[in-house]
């Protein structure tokens, strides 16, 4: 077999920094010229830095959370590339033997699509086999692994066109957008927190999903949908199906999101709502 394909990428990470505890992050992703919005990048960061002046260390408890787009895609990277089947296979995934059963949310539904235009559109996987859209969780309940030829021999199912160079991974995920506005997502809550991006995602327990990630650059105590300190010093521990069971609300602007530290493949995300978030402190 002997296939071609090309496409075209525009890709922007940008930080602003106040001070050393006074930062923000900003990406910018495009597949045409017209698209690509640097400045809006740029703005997010100065905007989040600027507002993350004078962080105080944050408190220790179960928080109602707001998700920024760029943290809420670093979550949904990691259940995409624990929906591999050969993850799940090795026992790194908390996702094994759940297929048919719930694991979010009714609020989520997650698609993988290599054919959708992403800043890593594939016509074909590394088999050859044509990419296609592939529905991974559908209203909350779990439908099916990422498959190459060989992981789809051995679950007796057919490829889902996603074969890598040595195991099958998400090519771009999905996220169907929610009925809210940004707005509206940060006025549901009466005290909790924005978070709006993280790195350091680390597992205790592949197996049961139990995980700890270090938020980065603004983390805000909000009230009212009001931003009303700077935090510093959290960090969030938790277990990845339980944060996306108790996803509340999604926004209805999905953003296409993937930097160098913790999004290693394009996501199509919204602002998200989750409740009862884990949050420990430096000094547990």
């Amino acid at each position: 077999m002997e296939a071609h394909d090309h496409r075209a990428s525009l890709y922007l990470s940008i930080r602003a920094l106040v001070s050393l505890e006074s930062s923000g992050h900003g990406i910018a992703c495009a597949t045409k010229l017209s698209q690509f919005n640097p400045e809006k990048a740029g703005r997010k960061a100065g905007r989040i830095a600027a507002l993350a002046r004078s962080p105080k260390p944050g408190k220790a408890g179960r928080y109602t959370v707001v998700f920024d787009p760029l943290i809420f895609g670093s979550l949904m990277d990691q259940t995409g590339g624990r929906l591999g089947a050969w993850t799940v296979m090795a026992g790194l995934s908390p996702f094994g033997k759940k297929i048919g059963k719930r694991v979010a949310s009714p609020q989520l539904t997650l698609y993988d699509d290599g054919s959708a235009e992403s800043i890593t559109r594939k016509r074909f996987d590394a088999e050859g086999v044509p990419t296609r859209r592939n529905v991974l969780v559908n209203k909350g309940v779990l439908k099916t692994y990422l498959h190459n030829t060989s992981t789809a021999k051995k679950f007796r199912t057919k490829t889902t066109g996603n074969a890598g160079l040595i195991s099958p991974d998400p090519h771009a995920i999905f996220v169907k957008p929610g009925d809210r506005s940004r707005d509206e997502i940060f006025s549901e809550v009466k005290d909790g927190l924005w978070l709006t991006n993280t790195w350091y995602t680390r597992y205790q327990s592949y197996v049961t999903g139990d995980l700890s990630t270090i938020p980065r650059d603004g983390i805000f105590h909000i009230r009212k949908g009001e931003v009303v300190e700077a935090w510093k010093d959290i960090r969030l521990t938790d277990n990845l199906i339980h944060l996306l069971k108790n996803i509340v609300a999604l926004g209805d602007e999905p953003e296409q999101m993937m930097w160098w530290g913790e999004v290693s493949i394009p996501n199509f995300v919204p602002y998200a709502l989750i409740k009862d978030v884990g949050i420990t402190t430096s000094a547990e």
